[in-house]
């Protein structure tokens, strides 16, 4: 797999993680990991650090 083919599809993965971060948000999902609940604020998180692999990785695949 070339470098532009692989920053191409982390862009794209991370951008769906992203969007799934606040479709979660939006609908007030619940996530819970064994007997913790994952709490909203954390996909608020998570969102903003998905968008920002993905607009990296997008950025990456431009430059090469």
């Amino acid at each position: 797999m070339s470098v532009k083919n692989f920053t191409l599809t982390a862009g794209f993965l991370f951008l769906g993680i992203g969007l799934l971060h606040i479709v979660r948000i939006i609908y007030g999902w619940s996530a819970i990991v064994g007997e913790w609940s994952l709490p909203l604020w954390a996909s608020g998180v998570g969102a903003i650090v998905a968008f920002f692999l993905s607009f990296q990785s997008f950025r990456i695949n431009g430059k090469s």
